[in-house]
């Protein structure tokens, strides 16, 4: 059985995402308690990042760096 998530784990995610701007994955480990990603996709479609920040983060991850690989052909081999 699920354990129900306290009401304040909730304010404290949309105080996260509003006032500090942060993803989903930075919220999920800046909270005590553990809430799965797709509840707070649900909590804060509301609130979502915008374009510039979406791409900041992808930046910062290696995204972009992907992408280039991939666009010049690069692909990694497939396991056989």
């Amino acid at each position: 059985m699920r354990r129900p998530i306290h009401p304040d784990v909730k304010a404290e995610a949309l105080r996260l995402r509003i006032e500090e701007r942060l993803s989903l994955v930075a919220i999920q480990e800046a909270l005590d308690e553990h809430v799965a990603k797709a509840t707070l996709s649900v909590w804060l479609r509301a609130h979502p990042l915008t374009p510039a920040e979406l791409r900041g983060r992808m930046r910062e991850g290696g995204v972009e760096g992907n992408r280039r690989r991939w666009r010049r052909g690069s692909k990694p081999a497939r396991p056989r």
